[in-house]
């Protein structure tokens, strides 16, 4: 992937790719992390419509991966002065390495993609598509249910002007999912969409009863009315407010069920809805980060700009004093940073490579952490995650000594036991925090009091 304009740009095993890693980029969106993988390069983010979550969570994304975002909209730059798209896009290939762009009108992502050598990402053309809006809803989606295959899934309220659906829909019925369209006779889906749904397989059925979908949905998207859409204002005020979901209407759902909004709301959903189990839309606003951050990386990656397609993640650069951990399990690096308490941005500078061929792990990252030392406690923390990783000291830029790790049996003062009831969590006991190793493949770590499992991540959080 290089420009991002419909989900067409995206194989199934692609965007599968693109949410693996945005899984692993979930401790870098929460802050727990820092990642500069995207350090030295520079954002585009140019929106022609308003917005808050898309420009803000793509802001938010670029900065927590190490770069730095330049802002345009059509007020205050020369837009307002009548630049043409093509003129502004000019300046923009010259300023920065990735674009973002939502635009008004049909087509325009397309349009400037065309015009510029850099990757651009399609973050709303008028009322075409916004994939990566799809990239975050299908994130969320198998955040929720574990898979993206065979699900039922109810699209409601404005499907005509509704890019964020006619981007969902192509998308899902890649992976089999059952599609009801809910909507007014006046908001249906476009006749071609539809038909481009049915041509690829899909179960299509369309009505204007949302209460009788709810009860066999996975998973329901609900969309405002956009008035800004409307030709005619006549025509929305016959329409606006035909949709309101409240918390009684989901009496009858299944327990698993998510409900979906793009935002932001107006009507559509009332809060008496936030409360319940099935509210996801926040969290969904949320998942633009790591989603959105992975799409970054992506097309960084496959830049035709630098003339070769070269991930940025695998420019490891020599250090002159510090560690390599190398055969890392490819994903883990995070992990394994979060493990360490590697503070990147603030005291010891990284290298990052990610996902390269191994021949000891299939698979694998390589961290390189300047002006630090790993310890013993620290090499008995990494080997909870990378067991079969090497550990290089590099001093005056050669390998000054290689150390060992060792999944022990049992593991002294690593990490507290995270059950809120464990004798470790009194604090005037006196006693060491012992872990005990019950199984490496899978891991199988407990607390050797209590004999709960603990988990990768809570151990990373519980670390002493």
């Amino acid at each position: 992937m290089s420009d991002l304009i419909t989900m067409d740009d995206l194989t199934n095993d692609e965007i599968v790719e693109i949410l693996d890693a945005a899984d692993r980029l979930l401790p870098v969106a929460k802050g727990d992390v820092y990642a500069p993988l995207l350090q030295g390069k520079v954002l585009g983010n140019l929106f022609f419509e308003n917005s808050t979550r898309t420009r803000m969570s793509f802001e938010s994304a670029m900065k927590r991966l190490g770069g730095e975002v330049v802002n345009l909209s059509s007020v205050g730059s020369s837009v307002a002065k009548g630049e043409t798209l093509y003129d502004t896009m000019q300046m923009v290939d010259g300023y920065s390495d990735i674009a973002v762009i939502r635009h008004p009108q049909q087509g325009a992502a397309q349009y400037s993609a065309d015009a510029v050598e850099i990757p651009v990402l399609n973050a709303g053309d008028g009322a075409g598509n916004h994939p990566t809006q799809t990239m975050l809803d299908l994130f969320t989606i198998r955040e929720a249910h574990g898979t993206l295959e065979g699900l039922n899934v109810v699209l409601v309220g404005d499907l005509r002007y509704g890019r964020t659906t006619h981007s969902l829909s192509h998308a899902l019925v890649r992976f089999g999912a059952k599609l009801t369209l809910v909507s007014p006779e006046s908001l249906t889906m476009p006749a071609e969409i539809v038909g481009d749904l049915q041509r690829h397989g899909a179960d299509v059925t369309e009505s204007e009863d949302m209460a009788s979908a709810i009860s066999e949905a996975d998973v329901i998207y609900m969309t405002r009315i956009q008035k800004e859409r409307f030709p005619d204002e006549d025509e929305y005020t016959k329409v606006a407010g035909i949709y309101k979901m409240t918390a009684d209407d989901l009496s009858g759902a299944k327990g698993g069920m998510i409900v979906m909004h793009p935002l932001p709301r107006v009507e559509e959903i009332d809060p008496s809805v936030d409360s319940t189990k099935h509210a996801r839309y926040f969290q969904q606003a949320f998942n633009g980060v790591p989603a959105h951050g992975s799409a970054l990386q992506k097309s960084r990656r496959q830049s035709s700009k630098e003339g070769e397609v070269m991930s940025e993640m695998r420019r490891v650069t020599a250090i002159c004093n510090g560690t390599v951990v190398d055969h890392i399990p490819a994903g883990k690096a995070l992990q394994v940073m979060q493990m360490l308490r590697v503070d990147v941005g603030r005291s010891n500078p990284i290298s990052l490579v990610m996902n390269v061929p191994s021949g000891k792990v299939g698979r694998k990252d390589v961290l390189k952490i300047e002006d630090r030392e790993l310890t013993q406690v620290e090499l008995d923390r990494l080997a909870l995650i990378a067991p079969h990783a090497s550990v290089a000291i590099i001093r005056n830029y050669s390998v000054a000594e290689k150390r060992e790790i060792e999944l022990g049996e049992e593991l002294v003062n690593i990490a507290r036991c995270s059950f809120w009831n464990c004798i470790t969590q009194n604090t005037r006991e006196p006693l060491p925090h012992k872990l005990r190793v019950v199984g490496e493949d899978p891991l199988d770590v407990r607390c050797a009091y209590c004999g709960r499992t603990q988990s990768i991540d809570e151990m990373a959080n519980s670390i002493l």
